[in-house]
């Protein structure tokens, strides 16, 4: 099966690191996913992601955080997000996507430091990535 990855949204910190929030469709069912201790609720969850898939993908899909810079990049994923206010939702300060965003930066920084030994301008954008803290 072909994964597609919509983007949605695309920002640039100060340090010049291109962090894209994207999603695709999660291949993992949601039925078995919760478990509040009510299985009625549970089972409501469930039939209201799949009303709600029909137009959003949002109500369940897998969300890509990827950081980029100088060509290298890092990335961070989550299975089974349910966030039925999209990508603002996702977005607000304390939730997923401030993790996600350092995970994507120090899987960033791993790879410059593994591609450093080989990679010139792996070592020049390691330095100039630690020199912008």
């Amino acid at each position: 099966m072909s994964v597609y990855w919509q983007d949605e949204h695309t920002e640039t910190l100060p340090n010049g690191v291109v962090v894209t929030v994207a999603i695709s469709p999660e291949d993992i069912s949601p039925e078995g996913q919760f478990a509040s201790g009510d299985d009625d609720a549970d089972k409501e969850m469930v039939a209201d992601i799949y009303r709600r898939l029909e137009q959003d993908l949002w109500a369940w899909c897998c969300v890509r955080v990827r950081a980029t810079y100088a060509g290298f990049q890092g990335e961070d994923y989550l299975h089974g997000c349910a966030c039925f206010g999209g990508v603002k939702e996702f977005m607000q300060p304390g939730s997923y996507f401030d993790d996600m965003r350092d995970a994507a930066i120090a899987d960033l920084m791993s790879t410059l430091e593994r591609e450093a030994q080989p990679n010139p301008s792996a070592v020049l954008a390691l330095q100039t990535l630690k020199g912008a803290k």
